[in-house]
């Protein structure tokens, strides 16, 4: 067993020595940590963290500190060290069960209320005293409890009317209050996230279904459990806390095996189409009782076109319900979020379905219903993988308290600042009072435009009142945790969907970790770092970035003390996190005991630069291309998307100058100019011989075309900037295709032109708004954006960039072309292409062809798709999807890698894929270990190593040789300091 040896003159510096006595065991452990000796043992601390409290007490008051002191003091503190593991046992107990209830309480709580609610309507005539919300699912409640409750008489008597069969057993599993509150949930939740839009009938339906799967699988996990305790007999009291224990009392593998037996259903999950035929019964009534006062639906069940020949069936919310939803206590009641943090560590993960919640089912893997992916992490051996969830999931959080506050005063005064959106829908305009039909069209136009805005808007009203929901209901706790799983590619995500550090700018303001370090020597220079970074200033050199933040210390402490006042922060690109970052450096700078020993529990970050082009090069051993990602150390950090941008600019501003024989017809838009072009070329082609009419032909289309692209390079030039090619460039390496580089860049370009027509007014802005109505951009009358002329800019625009990277990037691309080669061959022989992680976790790429079937409900005919794994590969999407889920893995990798590192150490660490958080404290730490982790990683021949396997499993297969790789020296990683900034 090992002791820590404390010096006396540490003890009394710490504890005072007037008596032994007065040294609690409390700060003999603090004493013990900050001991040189703790500090040199790293290496123990990961096996100490997982000692029960019990036995570290044990060990420490066998410290030789502690034999020295005579008996009497040493059996004191026994007693002492006793009575405090008892007390901790029990507070970790209590946790326990806490976790266990926060597990089980959002369905039980619900109908709690709702049946308290009740009877306070009923039998103390309080109904006038609820509230306007609490009033109206009252109302929906029992008689939707009641209608349940009939159907559940009638299938256990056997009527065997429409789709009973289907569903009718399924509704015997829980009870009628508990349905109904799963029903009204789901469905108001839905319909609300999508507004006047509606949210798909196919939608909800599922959604309901997949919760009562969900639900049952609880409640027969509960069952079981109660089963075991009382068989166990109650004799033997409480024992010592084991966690271990509890988990095997609560073995999430025992679910489904007793949902299975419940429902004599040996596949496992309930078939898509029962899910359906049960959620489509249970919205129906839903509808049903979904009335006002009035007797007027408040949801309502329509059709609507969605191509020419198809239409999908929408539940409407009705504009009386939107405007109850405008107040926070509608959505907050009817959002039923299944997965929440938790209280407790999460259970290690040890399987595929054992792990993460104590009680609720989920698996480490996110496979979609592919089978073979199951099967293939059943039998596979990845403790690492494991590992390394476990190291992301024992990191403890807890809510900004001070960042909470602000939010949710800007948030009650409606204020309009960035991740808030708008509290009132932009009214629509009046129709045209004349019969123009192009002045009709156009305000049909404009109107769809409002009402997609409108909808998004309300979306994410929804959105952020249910995550500040749940930052409230964590507001008081120390701390609490977020259990973690993968993708089919090995990307891991929080399983709490909701409130998680992965979501917006202000979701991770809101997340602190839940233990402070002081700040140190370095601590204070990462936070201005930090701070720097947030304001889009990660493309200067480090020097740059503090003395940047040291220039607007006034505005920091300012914008700490009064942030409603001075807004300074919200030039950041990241406002939120900005003002978070403010407050705790001035919290330093003010502290009493100095900077250093500032405890900070701020996230701090590192980012990679243009991740996916980092892996290429390295695959590759791309010099150049690792130059410009900066995987080669380097005075200041190379900015790749800046450089591309530049390009782009460059070739946009000779096409805007070129020298075209016609000459350039002024407004009207794309299909004007086309026309006025062909005109001019056409009196051009009468003067012409007949021999010559098909060389004329060919000439008269390089003129349009040219006339074409140099109003587009006009209408762009000066519009292009490094944010419109950012996320082109970004994807490119994870097999973005043309489509999608076209829609990413239009949406930047629509931005672009909208700041310019909503900018103040100045001469500068009139002359682009004056050019742009010369070019057929922008409407002559409204300065409305004409969506033709931004289509055929994006598709320009988007062209020029891919032919940019293809140039700068050559490796990358023959890497690409060779892992998409791979992939087809595989997919020709029938099989989806395979492949093992280097940490071990296998990936089965789950594309096939989709083949659909129609089920018939009581409200609707559903559309299914199947996505069995009985059906052919699809080698179009084996192929174009290979590259990017082959460098998904490997930055996946990394980042276990370094997560499995930073926890050995003792050290919190979390990532956002390639975007790594530490405490400001340990920035240094993390920079040394994420570098020596890459370094490890591409010291293996994983190209090699890869094609190896398929040469094994297909060997009658000739895959095509390694595409030719460079000179870059790996190792020079560790020396880069902007690699990772």
């Amino acid at each position: 067993m090992m002791s820590v040896v404390v010096g006396r003159s540490l003890v009394a510096r710490v504890v005072g020595v007037r008596s032994p006595r007065r040294a609690s065991l409390s700060s003999l452990t603090e004493v013990v940590h900050e001991s040189s000796v703790w500090r040199a043992k790293r290496e123990w601390q990961p096996t100490m963290r997982e000692v029960p409290s019990a036995l570290q007490q044990d060990l420490l008051l066998e410290a030789s500190l502690l034999r020295e002191w005579p008996p009497r003091v040493q059996q004191e503190h026994r007693r002492a060290a006793t009575e405090e593991v008892r007390r901790a046992d029990e507070a970790r107990w209590r946790a326990y069960e806490r976790q266990l209830e926060l597990e089980e309480e959002s369905l039980a709580k619900a109908c709690e209320e709702y049946r308290r609610l009740v009877e306070d309507l009923v039998s103390l005539g309080r109904g006038a005293n609820l509230k306007p919300v609490q009033a109206l699912l009252v109302r929906w409640y029992e008689p939707l409890v009641r209608a349940i409750a009939a159907e559940r008489v009638a299938s256990h008597a056997g009527d065997a009317v429409e789709d009973r069969r289907a569903y009718g057993p399924l509704l015997l599993l829980l009870p009628p209050e508990q349905l109904a509150v799963i029903a009204m949930h789901e469905t108001i939740g839905e319909s609300l996230k999508y507004g006047l839009d509606g949210a798909r009938f196919t939608r909800i339906v599922a959604a309901i279904g997949d919760s009562v799967q969900a639900e049952a699988r609880v409640l027969l996990a509960k069952r079981r459990a109660q089963a075991i305790s009382a068989a166990e007999g109650e004799a033997a009291g409480r024992r010592a806390f084991d966690p271990t224990t509890i988990l095997r009392g609560m073995n999430p593998r025992l679910v489904g095996v007793r949902a299975r037996k419940a429902l004599e259903d040996d596949a496992g999950d309930w078939s898509p189409a029962t899910r359906v035929k049960l959620g489509s019964f249970l919205l129906g009534e839903v509808l049903g009782v979904a009335v006002d006062e009035a007797g007027s639906p408040m949801l309502s069940h329509e059709m609507r076109a969605f191509r020419p020949n198809r239409q999908v069936g929408v539940v409407r919310p009705s504009e009386s319900l939107l405007a109850l939803a405008c107040g926070s206590d509608l959505v907050r009641r009817a959002a039923l979020p299944r997965y929440l943090p938790m209280l407790v560590e999460p259970a290690p993960w040890r399987a595929y379905d054992r792990g993460g919640f104590l009680r609720l089912g989920a698996p480490c893997m996110r496979t979609h219903g592919c089978k073979v992916q199951v099967e293939a992490v059943r039998r596979g051996e990845m403790p690492e993988v494991f590992a390394g969830l476990d190291a992301l999931g024992k990191v403890a959080w807890r809510i900004n308290r001070d960042l909470y506050d602000v939010v949710e005063r800007c948030w009650a005064d409606a204020m309009d600042l960035p991740d808030m959106p708008a509290r009132r829908d932009v009214p629509v305009p009046p129709e045209p009072a004349d019969d123009d039909e192009e002045a009709h069209r156009a305000w049909r136009r404009r109107c769809r435009k409002i009402e997609r805005r409108n909808a998004e808007a309300h979306a994410l009203k929804c959105d952020l009142i249910l995550k500040l929901g749940i930052a409230e209901k964590f507001l008081d706790e120390p701390r609490f945790y977020f259990p973690y799983n993968l993708d089919f590619r090995g990307r891991a995500y929080p399983i709490p969907p909701n409130l998680n550090h992965l979501g917006s700018d202000l979701c991770r303001s809101l997340l602190f970790f839940a233990d402070p370090k002081p700040l140190g020597e370095r601590g204070l220079y990462w936070l201005r770092v930090h701070l720097a970074n947030l304001f889009g200033k990660s493309k200067e050199s480090l020097a740059a970035r503090v003395a940047f933040s040291e220039c607007h210390a006034a505005d920091i402490l300012r914008a700490a003390d009064a942030p409603l006042e001075h807004r300074w922060w919200l030039e950041a690109d990241e406002p939120w996190q900005a003002l978070a970052t403010c407050k705790e450096i001035a919290k330093a700078s003010r502290y009493p005991g100095g900077p250093e020993a500032y405890p900070c529990a701020l996230p701090v970050h590192a980012d990679g630069s243009c991740n996916g082009l980092q892996h290429y090069a390295s695959l590759g051993r791309d010099e150049e291309g690792g130059r410009q990602v900066n995987l080669l150390p380097g005075e200041e950090p190379r900015d790749v998307y800046s450089g591309v941008c530049a390009l782009v600019a460059d070739k946009v501003r000779a096409d805007a100058s070129a020298d075209v024989e016609t000459a350039l017809p002024f407004g009207g838009g794309e299909k004007k100019t086309r026309r006025l072009a062909t005109r001019a070329v056409e009196d051009f082609e009468d003067q012409i011989d007949d021999e010559e009419e098909e060389e004329e032909e060919e000439e008269a289309d390089r003129v349009r075309e040219a006339l074409e692209r140099r109003r587009l390079a006009r209408v762009v030039d000066g519009l292009i900037n490094r944010k419109v090619v950012k996320q082109t460039v970004m994807t490119s390496v994870y097999g973005v295709t043309f489509v999608g580089a076209r829609q990413q860049i239009k949406d930047r370009i629509q931005d672009r032109l909208e700041a310019i027509i909503e900018a103040p007014p100045s001469a500068e802005r009139d002359a682009d708004i004056a050019r742009l109505v010369r070019l057929g951009a922008l409407d002559p009358e409204t300065n409305e954006i004409d969506d033709a002329t931004v289509y055929f800019c994006s598709s320009y625009v988007a062209r020029l960039t891919l032919e940019v990277l293809a140039e700068l990037f050559t490796s990358a691309r023959h890497i690409m072309d060779w892992l998409s080669q791979c992939a087809r061959l595989i997919a020709y022989e029938g099989q989806p292409v395979s492949f093992v992680t280097p940490l071990g976790l296998p990936v089965v790429q789950p594309y096939r062809r989709d083949a659909s079937h129609a089920v018939r409900t009581l409200a609707q005919v559903v559309i299914l798709v199947d996505h069995s794994d009985a059906l052919p590969v699809s080698v179009s999407k084996q192929k174009s999807a290979f590259p990017p889920n082959f460098v998904h893995s490997l930055d996946s990798t990394h980042m276990l890698m370094t997560a499995i590192e930073m926890d050995r150490r003792g050290l919190a660490f979390t990532a956002v894929h390639d975007s790594y958080w530490t405490h400001a404290a340990d920035v240094d730490v993390m920079n040394t270990t994420l570098r020596r982790c890459y370094f490890d990683l591409y010291s293996e021949p994983i190209l090699e190593q890869l094609l190896e396997s398929f040469q094994l499993r297909y060997p009658d297969v000739d895959f095509p040789p390694l595409p030719p790789r460079g000179t870059l020296d790996i190792s020079r990683v560790l020396e880069s300091a902007y690699f990772f900034s």
